[in-house]
């Protein structure tokens, strides 16, 4: 998936009988369930993929987050979709995102830190910048 400068690979796209799109995202865990503090990132993921999709295709696409755990045992499934008209803000989300981390690796700065439950696994939290969570 290209949009712009920033790119990515889906892990599955699938077309439905009717014309439906599918976009998944499989990730594997030790921690498959709602719990996992990694979730909004690779929701976040899923979000920009599907929207890219969604624009290209005009026409809504379905996100399916497929988190199994190494043993393929257990799992947990979240989805989303989205249409070509939330797809535009998405992208535009995504796109000052890159900018903002691109300008962070040029200029040596670190970017504005993102708060969020992942913090506590964060392997800079140590060092991060930033107000501190923990």
């Amino acid at each position: 998936v290209k949009y712009k400068d920033v790119t990515g690979r889906i892990d599955l796209l699938c077309e439905g009988n009717i014309g439906d799109t599918y976009v998944v995202e499989l990730k594997f865990s030790s921690n498959p369930t709602h719990t996992n503090p990694l979730i909004p990132w690779y929701m976040r993921q899923l979000t920009y993929y599907t929207a890219t999709i969604a624009l290209n295709k005009l026409s809504e696409v379905y996100g399916i987050l497929l988190l199994m755990a190494y043993n393929y045992e257990t799992y947990y499934i979240k989805t989303i979709k989205i249409t070509p008209e939330e797809a535009v803000n998405i992208l535009d989300e995504m796109e000052q995102r890159a900018s903002t981390l691109a300008s962070a690796k040029f200029s040596s700065v670190p970017p504005p830190r993102e708060k969020g439950n992942w913090c506590s696994i964060c392997t800079f939290r140590s060092i991060c910048f930033s107000e501190r969570l923990l």
